[in-house]
């Protein structure tokens, strides 16, 4: 099955497309944001209306981190150092250190399930209130987090998922150090805005930000739960979900996650093509991310 890695010249990158959807994203974002600010000011200034708000922002906002995602893999644009501007501006506003992430991702995909996987996705959860913990905190965020700051006193400490630590090269710590930095003045700039505007920060960008997780988290668990856990064989080790083509376009089509592993230099936006060659010989579908959540909830009170 390995050997049904496509040529991935036969499968370019449209950087118009990039464009495109950073543009519809903006688009929505701000009209949704003004629909509600206009809504709560002048209809109903009910909690309502800002929690229905904030649940849709989160959902715009996680595209944010899948098109990083993109940016990571340098299949979002053609040009590398553009992927590398956007990747750092993307990571920055959904309080990632880009670089860190990279060295995270590219390790997981050359090292899935094997002995430097340094990602989490053998973890089973083991209970209900686990499970929600998960959906509550920030987990893999948190780990970033810690991460990118061990890297500014070149000390690597196990993550708070007891996994050895991401292999920092001398090349990719300078680019680490200098994403914490972006981030550490993306940050000081937002806490600032927050206390003067907190109003407008907390409903237009932190409770947003926030649910924006709680999505991550809601698309990412499928991706390699409870499959084959063996190293090097993608069809095996990672689980694609069938989607609707709204979600599709959220998510940046990593829904098809067993095709993305096989081929990683393939943009996303070919991936559904690539589902309809490979899917015959993938071991791991789920119709779909609901019927995914519910039966695993669902296993925890048999």
């Amino acid at each position: 099955m390995e050997g049904n890695k496509l040529d991935i010249t036969k499968y370019p990158i449209y950087p118009f497309i990039a464009f495109f959807n950073m543009f519809i994203i903006l688009t929505l974002y701000s009209i949704i944001g003004f629909i509600g600010m206009y809504i709560y000011f002048n209809i109903f200034n009910g909690t309502f209306v800002l929690v229905s708000m904030g649940i849709l922002l989160g959902f715009i906002f996680q595209w944010a981190y899948n098109a990083c995602h993109e940016c990571l893999h340098r299949t979002f644009v053609k040009s590398k150092k553009v992927n590398e501007f956007l990747g750092v501006l993307l990571s920055t506003i959904t309080i990632l250190n880009f670089n860190m992430f990279k060295t995270y991702h590219l390790q997981h995909h050359a090292n899935t399930f094997g002995e430097y996987e340094t990602e989490p996705i053998e973890k089973n959860i083991g209970s209900f209130g686990e499970y929600l913990l998960n959906f509550i905190v920030p987990l893999f965020w948190v780990d970033n987090w810690m991460q990118s700051f061990n890297t500014f006193r070149n000390k690597f400490p196990l993550n708070i998922y007891g996994k050895k630590p991401p292999r920092v090269s001398k090349e990719q710590r300078p680019k680490i150090i200098r994403d914490g930095f972006i981030l550490l003045t993306f940050l000081g700039g937002i806490v600032t805005l927050t206390v003067y505007y907190p109003f407008w920060m907390l409903f237009l960008y932190w409770i947003p930000l926030y649910t924006s997780f709680i999505f991550d988290f809601y698309f990412l668990l499928p991706r390699h739960y409870n499959v084959d856990r063996i190293p090097g064989i993608n069809y095996q080790n990672a689980q694609t979900t069938i989607s609707n083509p709204i979600t599709r376009f959220f998510i940046c089509n990593i829904n098809y996650h067993t095709e993305h592993h096989i081929n990683p230099g393939i943009a996303q936006h070919h991936l559904p093509k690539i589902h309809e060659i490979l899917k015959k010989d993938m071991e791991h579908i789920q119709r779909s991310y609901m019927k995914f959540h519910l039966g695993l909830a669902k296993s925890y009170f048999r």
